[in-house]
């Protein structure tokens, strides 16, 4: 099995974190379950190989073949069956609402089929990936995708994008009451549009983005048992 990230463009790294291959060769003889905490990401998946169910705490469906997912509060689990094929875009936290206008409040805890928000834009897409016969070319195929959208609305990076990226690339560990006071906001306001550009509050997002990168870290095994109270110290609990 082979999962592969792909670094954007320059222009589009305020927007994008990632481009992503996922796939197994060989189909698989059992059903596969894997857990994952919320990554404070937002994606875009494109379903290549056999359906697949994912259960939330909210839901129990069959992932469609191409779909919209929001920021995840909770943890999921995939069951994976029969041939593992995916290529998706991992965006940052507030990219999908700078680079397609949505209002990610409405996407938060769930997987929305992809043709039922962005049809037009879509078209051809996952035809194509379906048809391409290498990464290189899968991921030429998404980030001109991007790229083109990126073209029609122009540089929509704010500051809402600029803090929510700050607080990823922090891993939440900051104080937001001391960050929208250095960022001479009115509070009240900036929640209104972090939650229209991410989803969740400020707030909320810095507590998932440090909780899905605690538990990653342990899920790797790169700490020991005697490890634990260091770990727990460096994530500020």
């Amino acid at each position: 099995m082979r999962y592969q990230k792909f670094a954007p463009a320059p222009h589009l790294a305020p927007f994008v974190e990632c481009y992503f291959i996922w796939e197994k060769r060989d189909q698989l003889t059992a059903p596969l379950r894997i857990e994952s905490p919320p990554s404070g990401f937002g994606s875009m998946v494109f379903n290549l190989g056999d359906a697949y169910r994912v259960r939330t705490a909210r839901t129990d469906q069959i992932a469609p073949n191409a779909f919209l997912t929001g920021q995840a509060t909770s943890r999921y689990e995939l069951e994976l069956t029969g041939r593992i094929n995916m290529a998706g875009i991992v965006f940052r936290p507030a990219g999908l609402n700078s680079l397609f206008g949505l209002p990610m409040y409405e996407f938060t805890d769930e997987r929305i089929c992809l043709f039922d928000v962005l049809k037009p834009l879509v078209g051809s897409l996952p035809d194509q990936l379906a048809e391409a016969q290498t990464d290189a070319e899968r991921v030429a195929l998404l980030e001109g995708f991007v790229s083109r959208q990126f073209l029609r609305r122009g540089n929509q990076a704010d500051r809402t994008d600029y803090t929510a990226n700050l607080i990823a690339d922090r891993q939440g560990l900051l104080n937001i009451n001391e960050l929208m006071d250095d960022l001479y906001v009115c509070r009240r306001q900036f929640e209104r549009q972090f939650l229209f550009k991410v989803g969740i509050s400020p707030k909320y997002y810095a507590r998932i983005r440090r909780v899905g990168i605690l538990c990653a870290q342990m899920a790797a095994q790169r700490w020991q048992v005697t490890d634990w109270h260091e770990l727990i110290y460096q994530f500020g609990y």
